[in-house]
This record gives C-alpha cells, sequence and structure tokens, in this order.
C-alpha cells in the first residue's frame, strides 16, 4: 500500500481481524526489507510498504470480499491520516486486476 508501511498495515489488519505478514514466509517475525523483493529491483522505498497475503484451499470468495473492503477501509483511514501526497491515480492503478477466487470473481480492488 503505497505510504503505508508495512508494519502499520500488520497492525491495522489484526484489528480488522484479518492475519497477514509484512515478510516472507521463511523470515515470520523479522522486521527487514524483503529479499525477494531486493532480487526483483524493487526499491527500499516500495518494499517497506509491501504485505504479503495467503490464500489456501479453503478461502472463499467471501473472505477476499472481506479482505478487499479492509484494504480499502485501511488505505482511507492511513491516507486521511497523513493527508497522503499519493495521486489518487496511484492506488487504481495498483488495484486494476480483479481477483478471482475458486473460480469466481470478486471485487475489484478499487477506492
Amino acid at each position: 500500500m503505497p505510504g503505508v508501511s508495512a508494519v502499520t498495515q500488520v497492525m491495522a489488519f489484526d484489528l480488522a481481524g484479518i492475519a497477514i505478514s509484512a515478510g516472507s514466509a521463511c523470515s515470520s517475525g523479522k522486521v527487514a526489507g524483503s529479499h525477494v523483493l531486493a532480487a526483483m529491483g524493487v526499491g527500499e522505498d516500495l518494499a517497506v510498504n509491501a504485505i504479503r497475503i495467503s490464500l489456501g484451499w479453503t478461502t472463499t470468495a467471501d473472505d477476499a470480499n472481506t479482505f478487499i473492503t479492509a484494504w480499502k477501509n485501511v488505505y482511507r483511514r492511513s491516507h486521511f491520516a497523513t493527508r497522503s501526497r499519493e495521486p489518487q491515480d496511484t492506488i487504481a492503478t495498483i488495484a486494476k486486476p480483479a481477483i478471482s477466487c475458486q473460480g469466481k470473481a470478486v471485487n475489484k480492488v478499487t477506492p
């Protein structure tokens, strides 16, 4: 999420009852930039905002929609609180892809 640290996102999603991570599965508990993102050429300025969302076989479309709703709320609260200088179209660009779960389309991530 542009302009919102991964640590802040993890705490906000936790308060919403959603477990996410700020690192790779093999670096649980570490608070450091992702070596995977670094290897992909992602700059540290973006990597510090990256989160990992894991889905499983039992994840439903409702679960995905719950996450999307929470993601929108976290984004809005964070950027309202900081009066972000981030252009509004950035989030729309990031969120363009639709998400599907178990073959069903779920909400597009748009603010």
